[in-house]
């Protein structure tokens, strides 16, 4: 298991239901540090509140709902698997009552179908077996009309319960800041795509935060600043993978019995808190780290938190000369180094010079 999620694990096994809540978990906190690099890098769009936010040593925390991934924070489920295990409970309680006629319920010849069904793509060696909705659709055919709108209707209503309880369990109780981890500005300067997607086209900029400072655990500034407790407490990186995080069959069924118990919730909180973490590997150029801080915190900071840490600031190469000036004199004024990328004229790359040092 990932350090991230065997952290989460640990987080929720200590009864915390926030990050918050352990801001005076020393052991917790120090068990991190190992983790976190020295250096983040942020990319800005070039408006006037993302200059001030500089100008002002803050972060942004933003609701995952405005992210430009559609699957943030959304939790994987088989469906097909899940109307089968109903289908075939409802089956079985079928033929306890024995009806003799069969077309107006399931035979035990529809049941083994149905149980020889795949609901995920299979391997070759068993390729000649049947998807279940298709399996189902056939057996369906064959069935009295009331029959087949009892079962539809059934059907139905469990989808709708279940993708309004995975939506009802996404993890918006967080606000998060994004970043990238490439541990050198060479790496990072060269992502032509984050430069693209996050600073408008390259007419915005790039921050580099050295954080090292939240790792010195020694100096006594930093161990009675809770601030600085939140924002180690807060950072993860992103995990990719091409599976998305799931919930089980069993917990959703649970949900639409009401037989939720205390154990079943804190399995949902290890899956949901695992969301934030989990993007698609089409993101994995990214190499995010996450800042995640809960709602009622945010709010405290009015959902711009302090991040003193900024060592460097590198304007993209389309950035207009009003963006060049302002952010030169934020430069000089916060006592940080100024860079302006430009294209390469050799290949597809970017570098950059000084304009403030």
């Amino acid at each position: 298991m990932i350090w991230q999620y065997s952290y989460i694990n640990r987080l929720l096994d200590l009864n915390y239901n926030c990050l918050s809540d352990a801001l005076n978990d020393n052991g917790l906190i120090d068990s991190k540090l190992k983790f976190i690099p020295d250096i983040l890098f942020k990319f800005y769009s070039p408006t006037d509140q993302n200059l001030l936010d500089i100008r002002e040593k803050r972060i942004w925390l933003p609701s995952p709902t405005v992210f430009n991934d559609p699957f943030e924070c959304s939790i994987g489920f088989n469906m097909d698997e899940y109307i089968k295990s109903v289908i075939i409970k409802f089956a079985l309680r079928e033929q306890k009552k024995k009806c003799p006629v069969a077309t107006l319920t399931f035979t035990r010849e529809d049941l083994y179908q149905i149980y020889n069904s795949y609901t995920k793509e299979p391997a070759k060696a068993i390729s000649q077996k049947k998807s279940f909705s298709l399996c189902l659709m056939q057996i369906l055919q064959q069935k009295d009309v009331s029959f087949q709108n009892c079962i539809t209707h059934m059907i139905s209503k469990r989808k709708d319960a279940a993708i309004n309880f995975l939506n009802s369990i996404k993890l918006y109780s967080y606000r998060i800041a994004c970043f990238s981890a490439d541990w050198n500005f060479g790496g990072v300067c060269n992502k032509l795509l984050l430069w693209a997607h996050y600073t408008q086209s390259h007419q915005g900029f790039c921050v580099e935060y050295d954080i090292s400072e939240l790792q010195k655990r020694n100096n006594e500034h930093v161990e009675k600043n809770i601030l600085y407790s939140q924002l180690i407490l807060g950072l993860f990186p992103v995990s990719y993978n091409n599976k998305r995080v799931q919930i089980s069959k069993t917990i959703v069924e649970r949900h639409y019995l009401d037989k939720i118990d205390s154990s079943d919730e804190k399995t949902i909180q290890r899956i949901c808190f695992r969301s934030i973490l989990s993007k698609s590997l089409s993101w994995n150029y990214e190499k995010e780290w996450r800042l995640i801080v809960d709602n009622k915190t945010a709010k405290y900071y009015n959902n711009r938190i302090s991040f003193p840490f900024i060592k460097a600031i590198y304007i993209g190469c389309n950035a207009s000369e009003k963006l060049i000036r302002n952010l030169s004199e934020i430069g000089k004024d916060l006592n940080v180094k100024v860079y302006r990328m430009h294209m390469s004229v050799d290949d597809y790359s970017l570098y950059y010079t000084p304009i403030y040092q």
